[in-house]
């Protein structure tokens, strides 16, 4: 029987390798004895988060076949992280976007069948992938219909089935694992997402692209963000929680970069993981209401509610993976905002931040 589970001494190629999830996931592979390979856009100033721990830098374009597919000869295992994800996507151009997302992940995938020997092929898909705005039921299990609401989801779920043909025809054996709501612990102390001026531009945005996750929710409303403009007045850039008009508050399931490693490394070095889709999110979810109360007590800001005609409320099953992988998150909200704050006071608490201060 061939070998369907990653193992220390392992050449593992790692695409994505500069990002949050990517870098950290390098590091912690690293520091259990695997050999990494990254795959790395020339230029990319995020390859100073790989620096002097013995990565093998390839520069290389996912988007050029025979180049990735050369990228992924020797290696034993693979964890395609890499995507373009849609907020960052700007006006891009959707086929452009297509290239990026859905070519890449095929190449990756040809690249992996012309290696022969592979033990594991992780793809990273997401809760995109559900209508996470508007979902069927809660908690989302993996059964869950894949109905999203965003290009971005699309792409994964087109990744997502191009993994299984992958595996039904060619045997690689794939795993994929589906983020939801990952942050670096100094992203969430920097309480920037709940910010009035982030929440007006998130909203506008909602109308203007539907990369944008909100706009499920406000596609009834002409101008949505009319209903956060009267707390703009002068008097800095509050946290904002958002609520109902019943005063029930949003929430949302964060996860924690840290947990994401956990579940990624889990699904690489477990044989039952081939074939399989795990959910990989936080310990639970979280309304506003209690996240900004924590931010603004920890930060020393002021924070308001701000009641809205329409509510999202997200939370993810993480279930299967816990009981097939072992899967065990620990990192919460208020413990990621915390080490957050340890981070920005000079701490090592043993995470790559998201972004490295300029030089």
């Amino acid at each position: 029987m061939p070998r369907l589970a990653a193992r220390t001494g392992d050449r593992v190629l790692v695409t994505g390798a500069t990002g949050r999830i990517g870098a950290n996931l390098s590091r912690a592979l690293l520091s259990r004895g695997y050999r990494i390979r990254a795959i790395v856009l020339p230029g990319d100033p995020g390859c100073r988060k790989l620096d002097g721990l013995g990565v093998e830098i390839v520069q290389a374009d996912l988007r050029d076949a025979p180049a990735v597919a050369e990228a992924c000869q020797g290696v034993d295992a693979i964890c395609h992280l890499a995507a373009l994800m849609g907020p960052d996507a700007g006006d891009m151009p959707v086929i452009d976007y297509w290239h990026l997302n859905v070519d890449a992940t095929l190449h990756v995938l040809e690249g992996a069948r012309l290696n022969g020997h592979l033990v594991k092929f992780v793809f990273a898909s997401t809760d995109a992938t559900y209508p996470a705005s508007k979902p069927r039921y809660i908690p989302i299990d993996e059964n869950h219909p894949q109905d999203p609401v965003n290009l971005y989801g699309l792409t994964k779920v087109v990744g997502e089935r191009l993994c299984r043909d992958y595996l039904t025809e060619f045997a690689v054996p794939i795993a994929i694992v589906r983020y939801g709501g990952v942050a670096s612990p100094d992203e969430r102390a920097s309480g920037a997402t709940f910010r009035l001026s982030a929440q007006l531009q998130r909203f506008r945005d909602a109308k203007r692209s539907h990369n944008n996750y909100l706009w499920a929710n406000v596609v009834d409303y002409e101008r949505p963000w009319e209903y956060l403009e009267p707390l703009a007045t002068g008097e800095g850039d509050p946290l904002i929680a958002l609520t109902d008009l019943e005063g029930r508050p949003w929430q949302s399931h964060p996860t924690d970069v840290r947990d994401v490693v956990q579940g990624t490394i889990l699904a690489l070095e477990n044989e039952v993981a081939v074939g399989e889709v795990f959910n990989i999110l936080g310990p639970a979810p979280v309304s506003t209401v209690e996240a900004v109360r924590y931010l603004a007590e920890r930060l020393g800001v002021p924070w308001r509610t701000a009641p809205v005609p329409f509510r999202q409320a997200i939370e993810v099953s993480t279930m299967k993976a816990r009981s097939v992988l072992g899967y065990r998150p620990t990192v919460d909200f208020f413990k990621a905002v915390d080490d957050g704050l340890a981070m920005q006071r000079g701490e090592d608490i043993g995470v790559v931040p998201a972004k490295l201060p300029n030089r």
